[in-house]
């Protein structure tokens, strides 16, 4: 589910890496929990879809770290 937010999502990401928890941030506006990845769509030069069926922009410079990070979770 997308929440909005007065926080920066910087400080997101660095509380969440402190963590360890299942985020990625795969574009300059949103995180996303890998946990609740559904599948990614390469149309519109990539897309996230959500188990909620939600779809999320995946940045270009994002795509392929964050195709990795999917694969290396699904072994």
């Amino acid at each position: 589910r997308v929440v909005p937010s007065t926080r920066h999502l910087k400080s997101y990401e660095e509380q969440f890496a402190a963590g360890n928890a299942p985020f990625f941030r795969v574009h300059q506006s949103y995180l996303v929990n890998v946990d609740h990845v559904g599948a990614f769509l390469r149309e519109n030069g990539g897309m996230v879809r959500l188990l909620s069926g939600e779809q999320v922009p995946v940045a270009r410079r994002k795509r392929e770290s964050f195709l990795n990070l999917l694969k290396s979770r699904a072994s």
